[in-house]
């Protein structure tokens, strides 16, 4: 995320910048998904449809964490705030590309499985593979959605249309 950002904003930084800020979000990040990890869970526990809402309306709390800073219990709440008016426009734009994966990892999983003789090595291969190129796009994504929704929340977006 912190390499992406860096891209975005067209700044240099090293292997070792991205390591530093590593190394300072780990904790809160790890705080930040243990937390995660148990709301999803009681709302999975609860009703299914009370999971997904929860989970959905957390996910963009890693963001918080890398990109500004806060801790894991304040990033959980930021992204709720953040998500909860636009539920419906983030589950789509983390629904579509997932669903698209997902066609990919057993469209290819399955041709692996047929062309090799150790059908679980080649599986696994081949979901690596495709995670090499998805994994950044989905991280990419979910960049773009953060800075949308925090764009939406300031209302800048509305200043540049009445603006233009």
């Amino acid at each position: 995320m912190h390499r992406v950002d860096s891209l975005v904003h067209q700044q240099e930084d090293s292997f070792s910048d991205g390591l530093n800020v590593g190394f300072k979000t780990i904790l809160p990040v790890f705080i930040g998904f243990i937390l995660y990890t148990i709301a999803v869970i009681g709302g999975f526990i609860l009703l299914v449809i009370p999971g997904i809402i929860v989970s959905l309306s957390m996910v963009l709390s890693i963001y918080f964490i890398v990109l500004d800073s806060l801790g894991g219990y304040a990033s959980i709440k930021a992204s709720h705030k953040l998500v909860w008016g636009h539920w419906w426009k983030t589950a789509t734009v983390f629904t579509i590309p997932t669903i698209i994966i997902c066609i990919l990892y057993g469209i290819f999983g399955a041709l692996a499985a047929y062309m090799g003789t150790d059908k679980k090595l080649a599986i696994d291969i081949t979901i690596q593979i495709i995670s090499a190129f998805t994994t950044p796009f989905l991280v990419s994504v979910g960049y773009v959605q953060f800075h949308d929704l925090k764009l939406r929340k300031s209302g800048s977006d509305l200043e540049v249309r009445l603006a233009g």
